[in-house]
C-alpha cells in the first residue's frame, strides 16, 4: 500500500471522475473537439485550479499581487463561461512565503 503522501495516481483519477461526472456533456464534447482540433492554441491557459463541492463544479485561476490574465486565460475562461461553467479568478493579496 502506498503512502497517501505519495499517490498521486488513486485521488488524481477519483478527482477526475468527479470532474467529468459534472461537467455538461456537451460541453465536455466541445472542449475535446477544440483540444483534438488545435492543441497548439488550446494547451495554455487552462485555470490554475478545479474544484468540486457537492454537484458543483467551478474551476480559479490565482493569481498574485501585481499579476493579471493572459489572453490565453481570458480565452479558457471565457470559453469556460460560455459553455456554462463556473470561472472565478482569485487575487492573492500578499506574498506569504
Amino acid at each position: 500500500e502506498l503512502n497517501p503522501c505519495l499517490d498521486w495516481i488513486t485521488p488524481g483519477r477519483e478527482l477526475l471522475m468527479d470532474v467529468l461526472r459534472r461537467w455538461p456533456a456537451d460541453s465536455l464534447a466541445e472542449m475535446l473537439r477544440n483540444l483534438l482540433g488545435n492543441l497548439q492554441h488550446w494547451r495554455q491557459g487552462f485555470p490554475d485550479l478545479t474544484l468540486v463541492h457537492g454537484e458543483r463544479l467551478c474551476f480559479v485561476e490565482v493569481k498574485s499581487p501585481g499579476d493579471r490574465l493572459s489572453a490565453w486565460q481570458e480565452e479558457w475562461h471565457d470559453w469556460l463561461l460560455a459553455n456554462g461553467l463556473a470561472v472565478e479568478v482569485c487575487l492573492v493579496r500578499e506574498q506569504v512565503f
